[in-house]
């Protein structure tokens, strides 16, 4: 499978995207071009790859990558396998999910729907309890979600940030800074505030 680096010279950013995902606009930034390209067998062998090239392209001068701000986006659809017990799949970027199920090889009777993630760190981890052990071993006691769903009320998102962000007015400034134009499509039904005490707290 082929993997592209696109790189924002506009935001330091760069996301790593497979071949197929390179027409999709919201899942990079406008003035985003293609600086690497590497053939791999799977995502994370992909990002391994990727950060070697950090590596070099950063020290030789070329530019820079602000990892402060780069971020995880990814898609999970959730069915009733065969035997009607209800699971779930999460997939690298904001894609369909039906050739994803087909590709694991999963029969599912029925897909109830799916959800577009995106969540710090360039190459968080899509399970949501690894996610959160990470965080917690990082010293970060808090989390917020951003529940959104899409104008015409068919699609659902959560966007994550690390800390306690309040106020509806820089939940809206950090949302715009992430999908710009795309915000219009969008609207925030709630945001909660997950805890995670460090060890000794209660």
């Amino acid at each position: 499978m082929k993997y592209e680096l696109w790189y924002s010279a506009s935001e330091c950013s760069a996301v790593l995207l497979h071949e197929s995902d390179r027409g999709s606009r919201q899942l990079k930034p406008a003035d985003a071009i293609v600086i690497w390209e590497v053939e791999a067998e799977t995502y994370d062998e992909a990002l391994q790859g990727r950060d070697e090239f950090f590596k070099s392209w950063e020290s030789s001068g070329q530019g820079t990558v602000d990892r402060d701000t780069s971020t995880t986006r990814f898609t999970m659809a959730m069915y009733v396998d065969e035997d009607g017990q209800e699971r779930s799949l999460a997939a690298p970027g904001w894609v369909g999910m039906f050739p994803k199920l087909i590709e694991a090889d999963i029969n599912a009777s029925m897909l109830l729907g799916q959800m577009y993630f995106e969540r710090p760190g360039g190459c968080a981890p899509l399970d949501t309890g690894e996610f959160l052990s990470e965080v917690r071993a990082a010293g970060i006691k808090e989390i917020t979600v951003v529940d959104l769903r899409s104008a015409d009320g068919m699609k659902r998102m959560c966007q994550e940030f690390y800390g306690r962000i309040e106020g509806i007015e820089r939940i809206s400034n950090m949302l715009q800074g992430r999908l710009g134009p795309e915000m219009s499509n969008w609207t925030v039904v709630v945001a909660h505030v997950l805890g995670h005490p460090a060890d000794g707290e209660r």
